[in-house]
């Protein structure tokens, strides 16, 4: 079988909007998807849109996979350039084990190279040890130099 790696199209929305509730539910943060579709429309296509959408599809053009990413200046103090975020990285379970994630990122490596971005970076749950066992075969470095904290603008400003 033969499968495509190409930007989503604007009336894919709501494919790939099933798929990350898939991966919310897979990865059990299904009550922290805060995302719409209509959102996911304004991110991906609109006036300020800054996120981008790589998805896998087979000859059928059915899409069994997508990552969700964004060019992102994090730490420029240490690092030159600025780096790629992926948010999200699924592939169909019945499709795992076929080299497609493995695709999927080299994609994006290609757009981080012709932009001049040489690192990517990826957050994976703590617990998704399949996730993070895909990650070290691929010689993804595990930062555990640092923890990431979140703040509240609202709890600050108040």
């Amino acid at each position: 079988m033969h499968f495509d790696i190409r930007p989503i199209k604007l009336e894919e929305i709501n494919v790939v909007f099933d798929l990350l509730v898939e991966l919310a539910l897979y990865e059990k943060i299904e009550d922290r998807l805060k995302i719409t579709p209509k959102k996911m429309e304004e991110e991906l296509f609109g006036a300020k849109a800054d996120w981008s959408c790589l998805v896998v599809t087979t000859t059928d053009d059915e899409i069994i996979g997508f990552s969700l990413f964004s060019f992102a200046n994090i730490n420029r103090s240490f690092n030159q350039t600025p780096l790629i975020h992926i948010d999200d990285i699924f592939i169909k379970s019945e499709y795992r084990k076929l080299g497609l994630g493995k695709k999927l990122l080299e994609a994006i490596a290609r757009k981080a190279n012709e932009s001049g971005v040489d690192r990517m970076e990826l957050w994976c749950l703590r617990d998704n040890y399949l996730g993070q066992s895909f990650y070290n075969k691929l010689n993804a470095r595990k930062m555990d130099f640092l923890d990431v904290y979140q703040l509240s603008v609202a709890s600050l400003l108040s």
